[in-house]
């Protein structure tokens, strides 16, 4: 089977607009044929044709989306396999549709929320790096040649600076690179590492708390939904688990489940896991021993995503006028080591 790779932007698209058709009455063969004549994206075309001809073999569009694992999360497939076998596929797409929507927005804040503090970090210190290897050798040559003590604040950052453009440098950037880069290749083999790095992201300040906020948003949603399609809440747990990035959130919801199938209460397994925010344990007590889980969820899922969407708001205003701060401040620290000597080299002539 050839691999085939498409967006969440498309993967939004197909899920929207198949929902729309099926809710019209339009069938799934003429619905595919109508996504595969409006689309434009190359994977999203082979999508849609090798779907086509398997649905039209006979293939439910579920037993093919299982084998698409790179595009369709098993949550996503556990869902068209429920409106398949309840025959209510165009309301399970209209669902998938407001979930996709939904943490398409939440991811596009989340990584809005990460980048834009790196970028501020990274031009900062692109500035000052240019500063120190361009603008302050000049300053060393004028002060070398004119004999005058230099300030103990000069001298350091003359210092680092012939540090920066020496050999051993250059050998200390290339070396923090291959760090960084293994790393990367630690936490992406999925192992213990990987595991305590998801956990301490969770413990960060301000960061930290919009991941929570987000996990909450999302697993209330999903589970709501699912709840509400008739999936058994251990196994929508299961579903939902599978298709997190996060494998502190994943081995947590593993242990709720295996506390579920030994008969505790929700409320309790749920406490115990460390993972959910006050409103939303308060909420699942409430919404167990009243015996309205379904509504409970849709309303921690919209309380969770307002929490997440405020902060990122707030965070990204706040950046603002600390990364100004922090620029101003380095470059006036080095402003001042440079130019201080000039004041005795005027005094001594």
């Amino acid at each position: 089977m050839m691999k085939i790779r498409i967006s969440r932007v498309e993967r939004l698209f197909f899920t929207e607009q198949i929902s729309l058709l099926l809710s019209a009455g339009v069938s799934v063969v003429p619905a595919l044929t109508l996504l595969l004549d409006a689309s434009q994206g190359r994977g999203m075309q082979r999508l849609l044709t090798d779907l086509k001809r398997e649905v039209e073999s006979g293939v439910p569009i579920s037993s093919y989306l299982r084998k698409r694992t790179l595009i369709f999360s098993p949550l996503y497939v556990a869902l068209i396999e429920v409106g398949e076998i309840s025959g209510k596929l165009p309301e399970t797409f209209a669902y998938l549709a407001i979930i996709e929507r939904r943490r398409l927005d939440a991811l596009r804040s989340i990584r809005k929320a990460v980048t834009y503090p790196l970028m501020v970090l990274g031009v900062s210190f692109a500035v000052l790096f240019f500063i120190l290897i361009a603008v302050v050798p000049t300053f060393e040559s004028l002060y070398a040649s004119s004999g005058t003590p230099l300030p103990l604040m000069t001298r350091r950052v003359i210092a680092f600076s012939d540090f920066l453009l020496s050999q051993q440098g250059a050998m200390s950037f290339v070396g923090g690179i291959f760090v960084i880069l293994f790393l990367r290749y630690c936490y992406r083999r999925k192992g213990r590492f990987r595991q305590r790095i998801d956990r301490q992201m969770l413990k960060l300040p301000i960061f930290g708390v919009i991941f929570q906020c987000d996990f909450n948003a999302g697993f209330s949603q999903v589970i709501g939904m699912m709840l509400g399609a008739g999936v058994p809440l251990i196994r929508a747990i299961a579903y939902y688990r599978a298709g997190l990035s996060n494998l502190y959130l994943q081995s947590q919801l593993s242990t709720m489940e295996m506390a579920l199938k030994q008969g505790r209460s929700f409320h309790e397994v749920a406490q115990a896991a460390n993972i959910f925010t006050d409103v939303a344990l308060a909420m699942i007590a409430v919404g167990e021993v009243s015996g309205t889980l379904v509504p409970v969820f849709d309303s921690s899922a919209n309380y969770h995503a307002e929490r997440t969407k405020a902060r990122v708001e707030g965070l990204i205003a706040l950046i603002d006028p600390v990364s100004l701060v922090f620029i101003g401040a380095g470059v006036g620290v080095i402003l001042v080591a440079l130019y201080l000597p000039l004041f005795s080299i005027g005094t001594a002539l």
